[in-house]
């Protein structure tokens, strides 16, 4: 009897640690024509400090210009790249995850806004009402967000699309360079 528990135990650690990997190794998500905030617009923006602009959205990718800060330039789109968090439900979903299974984890992917958050299971995604990070329904328990546990926050890098002389475009990081249009401000 006790050997059962042990074997079964041990079965379920061993499973676990199995699982783990997958889930840190989850695809990244980019969520293409993203602007990540509430009444976001894309348009002409402020550059605040001189930043690079890449080829490619990518960190990595060559240098194709510099923009000084005290400019202006032209924002034409987004890309938010996330690398998923993971969650699971804990309480009755919100109506907006009838999709789901609660039974299974949630990936975690970008913000929507009005409190919804873009989210995967398998190759599904929706759009749901979810509190996306541990620290939210510590502070401020809310039933509607607060019906699943966050075990591990999304990391998300986004990018934007830049135009440049010479009918060029490229794509910029946004930390802290370029100040984003509030449509509602």
């Amino acid at each position: 009897m006790m050997a059962a528990r042990v074997l079964t135990a041990l079965a379920a650690v061993l499973a676990l640690a199995a699982a783990a990997p997958a889930a840190a190794e989850a695809p990244p998500y980019v969520a293409k024509g993203a602007c990540p905030f509430e009444c976001c617009t894309y348009g002409v923006w402020p550059v605040k400090a001189d930043v690079e602009v890449h080829a490619e959205p990518d960190a990595g990718a060559s240098v194709v210009a510099r923009l000084s800060s005290g400019t202006r330039v032209r924002v034409v789109t987004g890309e938010v790249h996330v690398v998923p968090g993971l969650a699971r439900a804990t309480g009755k979903p919100h109506s907006s995850a009838a999709g789901l299974d609660p039974a299974q984890p949630i990936e975690i992917l970008d913000y929507v806004g009005e409190g919804y958050s873009r989210v995967r299971q398998g190759e599904r995604v929706s759009q749901v009402k979810f509190a996306r990070s541990k620290r939210r329904c510590v502070e401020s328990p809310n039933r509607r967000y607060c019906w699943a546990e966050v075990i591990r926050e999304p990391v998300s890098t986004w990018w934007v699309r830049v135009e440049l002389p010479g009918s060029r475009t490229g794509w910029v990081l946004m930390d802290g360079g370029l100040e984003p249009t509030d449509a509602c401000s």
